[in-house]
């Protein structure tokens, strides 16, 4: 287990966390309801990736969690993570490259499952999590990039109320991911010497990502 500063995943910081936590699985319902009502099959996939997508992600904050407060099993908890954020990716890229921007030939699609896969043999033991957190650090930011850029597309491509809601998408989502990178491991090592207070500002541009994301959705 790597050496984090005092504080990490504790206090303010801790609760912070289990706030945005909270939220993503209850953007989770609320997605999901609004997949299960509205018509069109396209529509109806994109909510049910949104739901899929948060669920999996709140579950990807809770083991990073049980891992700094679990050291002996730190590696097995952080590529469950691993695991979940990469399928939380995929569900998303999925439907914005089979229903959406089909231009892109599903390869952001595709590089995602890579990292995918990578975490599951990680996560048996055939290479190590080290390899895997480079490997990650490199391609979280690829995925959330492509999903970034194909919601850009989205919003030029459409009028109106999609247009805002595209735009909703790409706000929220860039604050998500940026987050997310913020508070990996290599970041945070590097960081926090800088800037102490990245352990609570990290959370909060958390929280504030997925409150515009799910607002953008609830008002389309």
């Amino acid at each position: 287990m790597p050496d984090y500063p005092s504080g990490y995943y504790a206090g303010i910081s801790l609760m912070l966390w289990f706030v945005a936590t909270g939220l993503m699985f209850l953007s989770t319902i609320i997605l999901i309801i609004k997949a299960i009502k509205i018509e069109g099959r396209s529509p109806k996939l994109m909510y049910f990736a949104y739901g899929i997508f948060y669920i999996l992600f709140g579950l990807t904050r809770i083991f990073y969690v049980v891992a700094v407060y679990n050291p002996d099993n730190y590696d097995f908890f952080t590529n469950l993570g691993y695991i979940t954020q990469n399928i939380s990716l995929i569900s998303i890229l999925y439907v914005l490259e089979t229903h959406v921007v089909k231009s892109t030939k599903k390869i952001f699609l595709i590089i995602t499952i890579i990292a995918f896969i990578i975490s599951l043999i990680s996560l048996i033991g055939v290479i190590s999590r080290e390899i895997t957190l480079t490997i990650g650090f490199i391609l979280l930011p690829f995925s959330a990039g492509a999903i970034l850029i194909l919601y850009l597309i989205m919003g030029i491509k459409s009028t109106g109320a999609l247009r805002k809601s595209a735009i909703g998408l790409f706000l929220g989502s860039l604050m998500i991911f940026a987050a997310q990178i913020l508070d990996s491991e290599m970041f945070i090592g590097l960081a926090y010497p800088i800037i102490p207070l990245i352990l609570e500002i990290t959370a909060v541009i958390m929280i504030f990502g997925v409150i515009i994301f799910t607002f953008s959705q609830v008002r389309v």
